[in-house]
């Protein structure tokens, strides 16, 4: 793993100098969002050696190298799913690669189904805690300890400065956003009414 990362790494590199702060992967319907980066590369997945080919529908499939406010981005236009046929390693092998390129904060978005009465369609949610119910992690196995420890700290896996960062600008935006618990599960069917319960029942508001 090592080796492929630092390989997919050196080529991003020899094909530009930009350094990105922050990492965007852009889940189902907001490939758009590109729109607004002032792009200074794309490199699309299929010409970037050991990197997964997105094969679903509105997952266009590039690397977006720019700025977007000043802040120096690399966006996935459409990710990778376990559903696919990948495995976990190669579903996160993007976010290994952005941490080489000097990603230091990451944006993960994706299109979700709500479990809360609360919610409605539309509702924008900041997830704040997860329960991980796949079938596979990406970090089982040999642990390389050039990645990092073998027992990850999951105590804080999703920043509270960056979440009370995104309410601020919300607020500046008139932008109203909800808080929640993610339920991952593996797909590709939606969930089936028994299983809605159960992710209610686990404490989780959407899935």
């Amino acid at each position: 793993m090592w080796e492929k990362v630092q390989e997919t790494v050196s080529y991003i590199k020899n094909k530009t100098n930009f350094t990105p702060e922050y990492g965007v992967i852009l889940g189902s319907g907001l490939g758009g969002f590109t729109a607004d980066i002032t792009i200074e590369h794309t490199l699309p997945y299929s010409e970037i050696p050991n990197f997964p080919v997105s094969t679903v529908q509105g997952h266009q499939g590039a690397l977006v190298f720019g700025t977007i406010q000043r802040k120096k981005v690399v966006a996935m236009q459409g990710r990778f799913h376990f559903y696919e046929g990948y495995d976990m390693k190669q579903v996160t092998f993007p976010v290994r690669v952005m941490k080489y390129l000097g990603v230091e904060k990451l944006v993960v978005s994706n299109a979700s189904g709500g479990v809360n009465p609360e919610y409605v369609v539309g509702d924008v949610v900041v997830i704040t805690d997860h329960i991980n119910m796949m079938p596979e992690h990406p970090l089982r196995g040999h642990n390389d300890e050039r990645f990092g420890p073998r027992f990850v700290n999951m105590s804080e896996p999703y920043s509270k400065a960056m979440i009370e960062k995104a309410f601020e600008l919300a607020e500046d935006l008139n932008i109203y956003l909800k808080t929640g618990i993610y339920l991952g599960l593996q797909g590709p069917t939606f969930e089936t009414l028994a299983e809605y319960k159960m992710v209610k029942a686990l404490g989780a508001d959407c899935v």
